[in-house]
């Protein structure tokens, strides 16, 4: 667990940024997205912080999520996780996504969110946990070059 008060290494940093990376490289393909989000958690930009979470195995990252803190409980949720990835090449792939999961969830003192792609390996898990409401849609509205609805890079599409 790495917080703005406990950080990582440079090396623990930059392994977990191109760990996310390379495991989600269908949904991110800017590597700045993934950095931006740490750097919000780690409170390197104005922010409220939050946590990078990594779960490794013989030294080598299997899994990682990052939550930010978003300030807005009550009305939206309290933290938000833009990232989380499992090294899904393992066979224990499944079990640990559920560690992940319940270990990410464990640290927040509020309400969480996430936006992922429905047939993501993640929203499974959630499910078999009883953790997905189908009561809300998220929806985004691009800004693009001032224009609304064109579709920016880093927003996962529908395949």
């Amino acid at each position: 667990l790495f917080t703005p008060f406990d950080r990582p290494t440079f090396n623990e940093y930059n392994c977990c940024v191109n760990f996310l990376h390379q495991q989600l490289s269908d949904y991110v393909t800017d590597k700045k997205h993934i950095i931006k989000a740490m750097d919000y958690a780690f409170k390197d930009i104005q922010s409220l912080g939050g946590y990078v979470l990594m779960i490794r195995y013989r030294g080598k990252i299997v899994a990682a999520s990052i939550l930010n803190k978003t300030g807005m409980g009550g009305y939206l949720p309290d933290f938000v996780i833009p990232f989380m990835a499992v090294d899904h090449s393992l066979d224990n792939a499944k079990d640990i996504e559920k560690i992940l999961l319940k270990k990410s969830l464990e640290y927040c003192d509020g309400d969480v969110g996430f936006t992922s792609l429905a047939n993501a390996p993640m929203v499974d898990t959630c499910k078999e946990q009883g953790i997905v409401s189908n009561q809300r849609i998220d929806v985004y509205f691009p800004k693009v070059n001032g224009e609304i609805g064109q579709e920016p890079n880093h927003i996962p599409q529908a395949k």
